[in-house]
């Protein structure tokens, strides 16, 4: 049975339903020409972000604001007394936005069960190939290859230097606890 729910902040205006839907109230007002004006209930049709959830747009005081379906029913039915921020679609599916598919969860507990079903994969960039590198594979080399303690031409400061990476960088790579793989 589906069950309609005033949206926070819109009584009177718009309702959510526990089966995901949003629907506009029967509304009447004075249009800016002086005229009656009825506006008929009506389910909205939702619209899917860039991330793939559905939002449907929502106008107060001739102000529109988008809003995802997930959250506004997770706001109309499920308790959330643990005061959770995020909302986490069970199924992983990010349109199913029925109650039942539906509970509240912290960042931590959303990403373990994204990885935990599939829905993320573990990617492990090592070396150049991680996006955040500084150092090619050859300056690693060099590094090693050319570093004397204390030295004011190859020592740590020197080498931090001229390849503008931290101190412990460098001694990270010469003691091999970085960039392991790499001879």
């Amino acid at each position: 049975m589906e069950i309609w729910q005033d949206i926070a902040g819109y009584e009177g205006l718009y309702q959510v339903s526990n089966k995901g839907r949003v629907k506009s109230l029967l509304r009447k007002n004075i249009g800016s020409d002086g005229r009656n004006r009825t506006f008929k209930e009506k389910i909205l049709k939702p619209i899917s972000d860039r991330k793939g959830y559905f939002q449907v747009g929502l106008c107060k005081n001739g102000k529109a604001k988008m809003f995802l379906i997930h959250r506004l029913v997770s706001v109309a039915f499920i308790p959330n007394p643990n005061n959770k921020p995020e909302v986490n679609h069970k199924d992983g599916d990010k349109i199913n936005n029925y109650a039942s598919n539906l509970e509240w969860n912290t960042s931590r507990e959303n990403i373990k069960h994204a990885f935990d079903t599939g829905l993320m994969k573990a990617t492990v960039f090592i070396g150049e190939e991680n996006p955040s590198s500084k150092l090619k594979v050859k300056e690693v080399r060099y590094i090693r290859e050319n570093y004397i303690p204390r030295d004011k031409e190859f020592g740590t400061e020197a080498l931090r230097k001229k390849f503008g990476v931290s101190q412990q960088n460098i001694s990270k790579i010469v003691n091999f606890k970085v960039w392991k793989d790499i001879i």
